[in-house]
């Protein structure tokens, strides 16, 4: 009798089929875990490379919107959210979905690109929060409190 009738005809049997066909990396000999070892060292040193490449990009942009009159601070606060949350983003694609490389990369492209564009509007929406208080603290107050927090630094 062939593997696929006997799974059929046992259903135990075709549960530990299928559990064993969701193991995609086979740790019993050391090639195999030396081999995933150093993935995982490259997929970290990449990530971290991808952070540092996403907020030097960030930065730059903030710099030309400080340079074209624009209004930086709007700016930052709208990229650096995009930044945290596109990172967030990424975290929970990987840590929620399945297991494959493939999967895992095309889920972490889109939890970033979607966090991205979330944290956006979040920074914006925070810009636009921190703006109104700002503009509705009395100057005496603003030059108290930031002559406080000057002495508080000293």
């Amino acid at each position: 009798m062939s593997h696929s009738s006997a799974a059929l005809r046992s259903p135990k049997w075709g549960m530990r089929g299928l559990r064993s066909r969701q193991r995609s990396i086979d740790l019993t000999n050391l090639a195999d875990t030396q081999r995933l070892k150093r993935f995982l060292k490259i997929a970290k040193i990449s990530a971290l490379g991808a952070i540092v490449i996403d907020t030097a990009l960030a930065g730059e942009k903030v710099k030309n919107a400080r340079d074209a009159g624009e209004n930086a601070e709007k700016v930052a606060y709208e990229e650096y959210g995009a930044l945290v949350v596109g990172i967030l983003g990424v975290g929970f694609a990987t840590a929620f979905l399945g297991p494959g490389l493939i999967i895992l990369t095309v889920a972490g492209g889109i939890g970033a690109l979607v966090g991205a564009e979330l944290g956006r509007e979040i920074g914006k929406q925070l810009y636009d929060q921190i703006s109104a208080y700002e503009a509705a603290i009395p100057s005496q107050r603003k030059k108290q409190l930031l002559s406080d927090a000057a002495l508080s630094a000293l």
